[in-house]
């Protein structure tokens, strides 16, 4: 098994005891660690676990809230 990169280390710092979400996290890749095309294969696959984090509890949210009507949909979004 491979150690765990120092990128990744601090993404998973960032993630965890900062609770920055992926995209903040992106933004500072981009702006402060060399830019997005260095660490692309990283933060791709980050984005990925990240996603499957959060399927249930949107799938969740998805049908709590399902309603054919746009606007009421919406309205029972924000009121969630």
């Amino acid at each position: 098994m491979t150690a765990k990169s120092q990128w990744r280390e601090a993404y998973g710092l960032l993630h965890s005891k900062c609770h920055l979400t992926h995209h903040e996290i992106r933004a500072i890749f981009q702006e402060h660690l060399g830019g997005l095309s260095y660490h692309r294969n990283m933060l791709h696959s980050e984005y990925k676990k990240d996603k499957e984090r959060w399927q249930s509890e949107a799938n969740t949210m998805a049908l709590l809230v399902n309603n054919p009507d746009v606007d009421a949909f919406l309205s029972a979004m924000n009121s969630v």
